[in-house]
């Protein structure tokens, strides 16, 4: 999988130092300065990378450890929005690394157990391959040879898998950038997740994910919209520049308004409330979000399993009925 925990690790390691410190009542620069001074040498470049965003200088995400990350993206447009209404960096930077850690969390709740299951079907799916092209190339055709030599074919069944191994080996040069677009998805979808991201709207067309696309988006919305609002930004322009790092251009009451999953959300902002909903919303929504990442899994599980036992099963009933058969030929 393309994200490296270790670079999320760095990051949220020294957000929570800079942070603690904010707290104590230092200033951004002390806080810095401090840490550049207690961190030992290969930490000192991260330090700078994230004192540069402080000061609207970005910098490549590489500079932040020898291990890129897609939370430079996000980091960096928090950092801009509150910056820009003159927030407060402490507790932007409190409650940002909670939401980081977070994503970590669901990125590991989305891959548990996929890898191993990718590396058992790749693996039975090799052995099964190699063993029907040596039925296919040596045994077959004996069997072909000798069911004709008594005027008949060969079972219906068989005839049929062979049929569809040829239709494979023609149209492999389509099928193979299919899955492979699919798992490129796939993965995608968990740097996405792990770099606090919305989605592309193509991940939508994906079989079983249009309920989660929805969901991520919410889910996104609501937390940088809680991220912003932390940050010492009103309600409604909190709402509204959390729409627009979305990638929105319309007025976040019009969506509150128009979209019944947000409609506690547009009571609270109606009524004075936004800060403690966005935070609710928040916690709420991970549930669900991790609750959704759980079906999906469970889902690539079972469809993988069942379509390997499915294509295994009809290649040994194929090189076996043949033999089985037999007797009712000669």
């Amino acid at each position: 999988m393309i994200v490296n925990p270790k670079a999320h690790a760095d990051l949220a390691r020294l957000v929570r130092h800079i942070s603690n410190q904010l707290a104590l009542g230092r200033s951004m620069d002390e806080a810095i300065n401090l840490l550049k001074d207690k961190v030992d040498e290969n930490d000192v470049s991260k330090v700078e990378f994230i004192a540069s965003l402080l000061k609207g200088e970005p910098r490549e995400s590489a500079a932040l450890s020898p291990y890129k990350t897609g939370l430079y993206a996000t980091l960096s447009k928090l950092i801009a929005v509150v910056g820009k209404h003159d927030g407060q960096m402490v507790n932007l930077f409190e409650h940002l690394n909670e939401a980081l850690s977070i994503t970590q969390n669901n990125v590991k709740n989305l891959w548990k157990g996929l890898n191993g299951l990718l590396v058992y079907v790749f693996s039975v799916g090799v052995i099964a391959t190699i063993c029907l092209a040596i039925y296919t190339v040596k045994v077959a055709p004996q069997f072909e040879e000798l069911y004709s030599n008594f005027g008949a074919s060969l079972p219906e069944f068989t005839l049929t898998v062979f049929q569809f191994t040829e239709f494979l080996s023609d149209w492999w040069l389509l099928i193979f950038p299919i899955v492979g677009l699919v798992l490129l998805q796939l993965f995608r979808l968990g740097n996405k997740i792990h770099s606090f991201e919305p989605l592309d709207k193509s991940f939508s067309m994906l079989p079983g994910t249009r309920s989660l696309y929805k969901l991520h988006f919410r889910y996104v919305f609501i937390g940088y919209a809680y991220l912003i609002y932390k940050g010492g930004i009103d309600s409604h322009t909190a709402i509204n520049e959390s729409l627009a790092l979305m990638g929105k251009s319309e007025d976040g009451l019009a969506l509150l308004e128009n979209d019944s999953s947000l409609t506690d959300v547009n009571i609270a902002l109606q009524t004075g409330t936004l800060g403690p909903e966005l935070e609710y919303q928040f916690q709420n929504l991970e549930s669900d979000y991790l609750g959704a990442l759980a079906a999906l899994r469970e889902k690539i599980t079972i469809v993988s399993q069942v379509f390997l036992a499915l294509i295994v099963g009809a290649i040994v009933i194929a090189m076996y009925l043949p033999i089985f058969s037999l007797g009712q030929v000669m």
